[in-house]
């Protein structure tokens, strides 16, 4: 395992941290605009543990990269063990390579809310392309099953939390995306908080 590869797996590990307490932020702002202050503190402790976490990870990635940059570590460790080890990491990586999940919502949302609350499938799709196309990476762009690329079938696993969350109705017929109240309201504090 060399430096490179381990530098990608700490990156992967601190996407997943900044995606949490990102995450943890909007609920607490979310909570703390609806007089729930209490919960709003408590969430706020929580993201400074996040980042309490992050500052340790990047202790341990440094000690990490000084042992394996040690020559007597090297001759212990076989060439073949490195190599398989290398292997398994950069399989998982490319799971936790592409754009989170999660950031596709609001441009779901901000689609859905530019189409009067309801749209077909393809123009959501469209609108969510030209709003992240800027934020794609190569793992995005991949061709990934029924010849499309893998940021259309992350959009779609997103859809589907979003139904499940009351963000999105299940009621809709097959190929039409339709925002709920919940939906709306939920868009309509992110707007004011990430001011999209």
């Amino acid at each position: 395992m060399n430096t490179n590869e381990i530098k990608l797996s700490f990156s992967v590990l601190n996407d997943v941290l900044d995606e949490a307490i990102n995450n943890v932020n909007i609920k607490g702002s979310k909570e703390f605009a609806n007089g729930n202050h209490s919960y709003a503190d408590n969430l706020l402790k929580r993201a400074n543990e996040i980042k309490q976490l992050k500052e340790k990870l990047l202790q341990l990635e440094n000690s990490l990269e000084k042992i394996l940059d040690d020559s007597l570590i090297s001759k212990i460790v076989k060439d073949e063990a490195i190599d398989e080890i290398s292997k398994r990491i950069k399989e998982r990586l490319n799971h936790g390579l592409k754009t989170p999940q999660r950031k596709y919502r609001i441009p779901i949302l901000k689609a859905l809310m530019f189409y009067d609350g309801r749209a077909k499938t393809a123009k959501v799709l469209n609108y969510v392309n030209d709003l992240m196309r800027n934020q794609f990476n190569s793992y995005d762009l991949e061709i990934f099953r029924v010849n499309e690329p893998r940021w259309k079938n992350t959009t779609m696993w997103e859809r589907k939390n979003m139904v499940l969350d009351g963000l999105i109705s299940d009621q809709s017929p097959r190929g039409i995306w339709e925002i709920t109240q919940n939906g709306k309201d939920y868009y309509n504090s992110m707007h004011a908080y990430l001011k999209i």
